[in-house]
């Protein structure tokens, strides 16, 4: 063989491997075995004349460069954007009506990155960075975001049912018509269960999940105060009273007597004094929270209280009355009469045509006096407590 056909060969074996360095890569399943970067997105974007019904599902990202790249309408699926130790950069990119399906975005810098009405069922943002990032009418249902950094965020009308968000950051974010559901995740034992199953059954030692499974209260608790605050950052105080219930409810629940040695194990596990005071304090602690619930709401539900002051009004007429023991100067005791010595009882007014004359009426009527002082100043509690953020 002459150098020349030598040469020729050589020239010839170049243009066979250009030519398949530049098949698109949509034609093979290269890009489904190996890390993608950026300049293969970008290619690959263009190929398919537009970000717009690209299927990245199952794609490998991890690591990659994507930082303002539009990738409106793509198709994520399972995509993996983490590698061992860091994830994606993804600050800026945008991401409109893009399925990310149950994708792989912990620990993943999504600053500033936009998801308007973007699936992210099931998706792991476990640990991710995304503040400032825009969730506008998201699906995050099912979605981890334990860890996550959502300071400054756009959670805006954004489904979050079942998704978790302990340990979040939401700190001003915009939670204006977050959808929550009835109840969070951490409420739901089974539902809870079911999520420790899902993504931490093969990593998580059984211990942490029974540790975690017990103090699902306490991460509630912090939950509803981190969505108060964001609430109130925003002036959405009829939210944030709401979530403010919810937070004094599941705080209750640690304090149960069943729960309390779960949730306050350092006290428990203290001084001799501390453990024969243990159960009593929580069971006060417990009933107390539970009245100030059954009474004003935790001074969130004025209603609440004016209805309780209209079953003590009516009821104790009725006891007046089966206790024989006030009388009228007058005459004859009518049911009117009695309603209007318990009004005046009530309110400390006092009418000077009623007497009590036996010592069940008497202290009858001093109960009722201190009912009637205790409500009025717990309603104009409550009341100038929503007036003063209403």
């Amino acid at each position: 063989m002459s150098w020349l056909d030598l040469l020729q060969t050589v020239i010839d074996n170049l243009r066979d491997g250009f030519e398949r360095r530049e098949q698109p890569i949509q034609n093979s399943n290269d890009h489904r075995m190996r890390p993608l970067t950026r300049d293969d997105v970008i290619k690959m974007i263009q190929q398919n004349g537009g970000s717009e019904g690209l299927d990245l599902s199952k794609c490998d990202l991890s690591g990659a460069d994507l930082r303002n790249l539009s990738l409106r309408g793509v198709i994520f699926g399972r995509c993996d954007f983490v590698t061992t130790g860091y994830g994606a950069n993804l600050v800026g990119a945008t991401f409109t009506d893009s399925d990310l399906t149950r994708a792989n975005l912990t620990h993943t810098n999504l600053q500033d990155a936009g998801f308007w009405e973007a699936n992210l069922y099931e998706a792991s943002l476990f640990a991710a960075q995304a503040q400032n990032a825009h969730f506008g009418r998201a699906d995050l249902r099912r979605a981890d975001l334990y860890g996550c950094q959502l300071g400054g965020a756009n959670l805006w009308y954004a489904r979050l049912e079942e998704a978790n968000l302990a340990t979040a950051r939401l700190a001003d974010a915009l939670v204006t018509g977050v959808q929550l559901g009835d109840f969070l995740l951490q409420e739901k034992q089974k539902d809870y269960e079911e999520y420790f199953e899902r993504w931490y059954a093969r990593d998580l030692p059984a211990k942490y999940r029974e540790r975690h499974l017990k103090l699902r209260y306490h991460e509630a608790t912090e939950i509803y105060m981190n969505l108060k605050n964001a609430y109130l950052s925003h002036g959405r105080y009829k939210e944030a009273s709401r979530a403010y219930i919810n937070e004094r409810l599941s705080r209750r629940a640690t304090c149960a007597p069943w729960r309390a040695k779960a949730y306050y194990s350092t006290e428990w596990n203290s001084s001799i004094l501390r453990k024969l005071w243990f159960y009593p304090k929580y069971f006060v602690t417990w009933i107390l929270d539970w009245l100030a619930d059954l009474l004003c709401g935790y001074g969130e539900k004025p209603l609440r209280t004016v209805l309780w002051a209209g079953v003590i009004l009516l009821a104790f007429p009725l006891l007046f009355a089966l206790s024989g023991g006030v009388v009228s100067r007058s005459g004859q005791m009518t049911w009117l009469d009695y309603l209007n010595y318990s009004l005046g009882t009530f309110t400390t007014i006092g009418f000077s045509q009623f007497e009590a004359q036996t010592p069940l009426a008497q202290v009858l009527t001093s109960i009722e006096a201190l009912l009637g002082i205790s409500t009025l100043a717990l309603l104009m509690f409550t009341l100038g407590n929503r007036i003063s953020r209403s």
